[in-house]
């Protein structure tokens, strides 16, 4: 099992690479840009609120126990003005559906499903309270 220590907003703005010389150089990278998250397994019925801490992120994401439309609202929990989020689906059976609306405004006002290496990429706009669909890419 690991545990990561997630920074808040406020220490992720103050920090600086010099400071985070304790951090390994994944970390690091991590804190500075970009996040690359093992697989979630999200389950059917309760939905997902994801929280986001880092300014990038790339979420590799499955349904648990089979296929899942995400229900909660938020389904995405909010996060700052211009951060960057990747899905990527990580299974073909286990797919992820993201629906149009609950804090996400989808390309098309269309659902997304993802399935093994189908990806989204949304980005907050805080004024709206919204992730926006930045780019899709649907590989069947």
């Amino acid at each position: 099992m690991t545990i990561a220590i997630v920074p808040t907003k406020s220490e992720f703005e103050r920090a600086t690479p010099t400071a985070m010389k304790w951090l390994d150089s994944v970390r690091a990278t991590a804190l500075f840009g970009s996040s690359i998250n093992p697989v979630e397994e999200l389950k059917a019925g309760t939905g997902a609120e994801i929280k986001i801490e880092y300014k990038n992120i790339h979420m590799r994401v499955r349904g648990f126990g089979g296929a899942v439309t995400i229900t909660r609202d938020p389904q995405i929990s909010a996060g700052f003005d211009g951060q960057h989020i990747a899905l990527e689906g990580s299974d073909d059976t286990n797919t992820v559906e993201w629906q149009h609306g609950k804090g996400l405004q989808l390309k098309g006002a269309a659902n997304v499903i993802l399935k093994n290496g189908d990806m989204v990429e949304l980005v907050y706009n805080k004024n709206r309270t919204l992730w926006i669909e930045k780019n899709r890419s649907i590989n069947r």
